[in-house]
């Protein structure tokens, strides 16, 4: 019994710091805006980088005042590594709904734009000769390309992993057809999150998902339309035999 009561303990002393440990979406909070991520844990540190107010970044808390952080940089690529005091650092899940909305928003519309760029710039490439151009489209596709797959795991897809729950409690179409908008400028894009996410919302809140999609230039609905549809697939998959399943192919089709 004595060993039984050692072992619990311990499994509960490595499981808390395991959760503990666990990375977690963050910006910074503070009013004042900038804050410095340092080298070590304590002001007296060196200088790493700076984060702006809004900027996500990953975090993870151990016991101490100070959380380890990894931030991202678009304009070169970059990874920078160190620690920012926990009285900075606002975790994305625990934001009011209207500030969640400002983020979700920001972070849909800056990957559009960097995914319009992207196509913009496959355009020089001559598919049937296989070059480019100019040497310098090729150079700048490279750029960009670098942006669009950073900006896609480090910001796009940890923040749309958490809309659908967002969408089911506040029903915001205007996000919604954000989305729907930026998944125009990403066709290539080999991520079922999409589909996962449009899925469950459809799901929940049918109708609005439609109306959404009718909502935007009909140009750029097809990427919209392309993840409900296998986002619905995944559901009825996951729930086989469910009547609702054959209502909601149903309103897809009249689209």
């Amino acid at each position: 019994m004595y060993w039984k009561s050692i072992l619990s303990a311990i499994t509960f002393v490595l499981c808390t710091n395991f959760l503990l440990a666990q990375e977690q979406l963050a910006i910074i909070g503070d009013q004042e805006g900038d804050v410095n991520l340092r080298e070590g844990k304590g002001t007296e540190f060196a200088v790493v980088a700076t984060i702006k107010k809004n900027e996500l970044f990953s975090c993870s808390y151990s016991d101490s005042e100070w959380a380890e952080v990894v931030f991202f940089t678009l304009i070169d690529c970059s990874y920078h590594k160190g620690y920012v005091h926990r009285d900075h650092i606002k975790l994305v899940e625990s934001l009011p709904d209207s500030a969640l909305q400002r983020l979700f928003q920001d972070t849909f519309l800056n990957y559009g734009i960097i995914g319009k760029d992207f196509l913009e710039k496959f355009e020089a490439y001559d598919q049937d000769s296989k070059t480019w151009t100019e040497r310098v489209d090729s150079v700048e596709f490279s750029v960009i390309y670098n942006q669009s797959s950073h900006f896609h795991e480090e910001w796009f897809e940890p923040m749309l992993s958490l809309f659908d729950t967002y969408f089911i409690r506040t029903k915001d179409t205007t996000t919604l057809k954000v989305l729907y908008e930026t998944l125009h400028y990403h066709p290539g894009s080999a991520s079922e999150t999409p589909s996962y996410v449009l899925g469950a919302c459809f799901w929940a809140h049918p109708e609005l998902v439609v109306i959404a999609l009718k909502e935007i230039e009909p140009t750029k609905q097809d990427q919209g339309l392309m993840h409900v549809s296998n986002g619905l697939y995944i559901q009825c998959y996951e729930k086989e035999g469910t009547p609702k399943c054959n209502i909601l192919r149903e309103m897809l089709d009249n689209i």
